[in-house]
């Protein structure tokens, strides 16, 4: 028969559909997703879809999917580069944490959980197909792909019948079980827009920043962001921050983050998660009773840091948090 390589990936998961249940109505669209057209078939589709399940493994499509407004509940699930462990991104009923936010949030666990510290590399047996993360791929056995394949199907159905956002990683461990770690993820997102940028931070994310500026009172405290910057889409996904390096000064009313260790710090994160994070700005905390309007020194940084960047052409970014809100600030360069 024709080989499965020389057919389109729709066509060959229609056929293997049907092979699981003969009654199953499956329609076969094999076109690329474009949302500029919102009266294509792909597009009707998804907005006539209750959910919507992306098992591409690509950055680039659960990007395009999340972007899409007009559509059900979205689920991104798949293999790590190794083969050893699977990835279940779920989307709230409420969608109010989004795919695009559900991966900064996905990388940055990856980025501080010692036991996740080989997740996205294993240099000896991956086989590189392409530029992106996720499109990484190596030899999997039948074995270890039927054992993780059950337990993503699992969680999928599990996440489905809770109303929350979740992200869910199942590893496969020496004895050959799984150890499974099921994430948290804090509801809501804030986000601004600069010169066609958005700039976006997760209520995970903020819920971090708040804890460290509580753990730091009666000082300030701070340090530097990490997260996806993202070209071609125009935005940055606020992912996670750095602890302030060891030789930066805290104080009630002053905080200057120091520079110590921080190169080795934000490669051994970028390294992790295949540098699909990257520093994007700062973040520092105002004390008792303050709000967190920028101050004047906070807005002469933030110009000096949009210089900085201004030959990566894009916004310098920076997140203040108070007693009571957090605020993200973003700049261009001034001309």
């Amino acid at each position: 028969s024709e080989p499965i390589r020389s057919r389109k990936h729709a066509e060959v998961f229609q056929r293997l559909l049907r092979d699981i249940s003969l009654n199953c109505l499956v329609e076969e669209i094999g076109v690329k997703l474009d949302l500029s057209e919102p009266d294509s078939k792909a597009s009707q589709a998804l907005a006539s879809a209750p959910v919507v399940f992306d098992f591409t493994a690509s950055v680039g499509a659960s990007r395009d999917v999340s972007d899409c407004t007009n559509r059900g509940r979205a689920i991104s699930a798949f293999f790590n580069p190794s083969g050893n462990a699977f990835v279940v991104l779920v989307e709230g009923n409420e969608r109010n944490c989004d795919l695009s936010n559900l991966e900064a949030e996905y990388y940055a666990n990856v980025a501080q959980m010692d036991h996740l510290a080989d997740h996205l590399s294993d240099p000896n047996r991956i086989v590189v197909s392409s530029g992106q993360c996720r499109s990484v791929s190596n030899r999997l056995s039948s074995s270890d792909s039927a054992l993780l394949s059950a337990a993503a199907t699992k969680a999928i159905k599990t996440a489905l019948d809770d109303p929350a956002a979740s992200i869910t990683i199942g590893t496969i461990v020496q004895d050959g079980s799984l150890e499974i770690n099921h994430f948290e993820v804090v509801s809501g997102s804030s986000e601004i827009y600069i010169d066609g940028w958005t700039i976006r931070m997760a209520g995970n994310v903020d819920s971090r920043l708040r804890n460290a500026r509580d753990v730091a009172l009666p000082n300030e405290t701070g340090g530097v962001l990490l997260g996806i910057v993202d070209h071609k889409r125009k935005r940055i996904e606020i992912a996670l921050t750095l602890p302030p390096p060891t030789d930066s000064a805290c104080a009630p009313n002053e905080f200057l983050r120091g520079v110590h260790d921080l190169r080795r710090s934000i490669d051994q994160v970028s390294n992790r998660v295949m540098h699909q994070l990257t520093y994007v700005g700062e973040w520092h905390s105002h004390p008792k009773g303050a709000t967190s309007l920028p101050s004047s020194i906070d807005q002469v940084q933030l110009n000096d840091l949009a210089n900085d960047l201004s030959s990566e052409s894009r916004p310098a970014v920076m997140v203040v948090v108070a007693e009571r809100e957090s605020r993200i600030c973003a700049r261009e360069r001034q001309q």
